[in-house]
């Protein structure tokens, strides 16, 4: 091997190390960033119980009235302001009328701005246990 070669190989190999350190330090700075982001910006806290329950007497009549709905609404799997979700046939997204009615979704929406709720879902059945979300918090909110 010549001296030059070995002055090629050296100078590849030294571009190498130094790709690598700056790749690594950009990666470090991304961690730390992000960590620290974590930090001082912390997630959201849910509601305290006492303000839920002071919510739930205050609209009862309008969560009654959502529960009713739920378990009348037999095909129904999940409602929220982006669409709904039925069972047969399976459908996911705004309702077109064919799928879920439209008017129906309205009153459901409706319900949901008169007691702060994000969406409601039912379980399978004719006696489902049903529920109402009134806090979430993330990219599945």
């Amino acid at each position: 091997m010549t001296y030059a070669s070995k002055r090629a190989i050296n100078f590849e190999r030294r571009i190498c190390v130094k790709k690598f350190i700056k790749i690594s330090t950009v990666a470090v700075l991304l961690f730390i960033l992000a960590f620290v982001g974590c930090i001082y910006f912390p997630a959201p806290r849910p509601p305290k119980e006492a303000k839920i329950i002071q919510q739930f007497n205050e609209h009862r009549a309008a969560f009654e009235q959502l529960r009713d709905m739920l378990q009348t609404d037999a095909n129904l799997r999940r409602i929220a302001y982006w669409g709904v979700e039925t069972e047969k046939p399976f459908f996911l997204g705004y309702p077109t009328g064919t799928n879920f009615s439209i008017d129906r979704f309205n009153k459901y929406i409706s319900l949901f701005e008169d007691v702060g709720a994000l969406a409601a879902w039912r379980d399978e059945g004719m006696h489902a246990d049903v529920g109402i979300g009134i806090w979430a918090w993330g990219l599945g909110r």
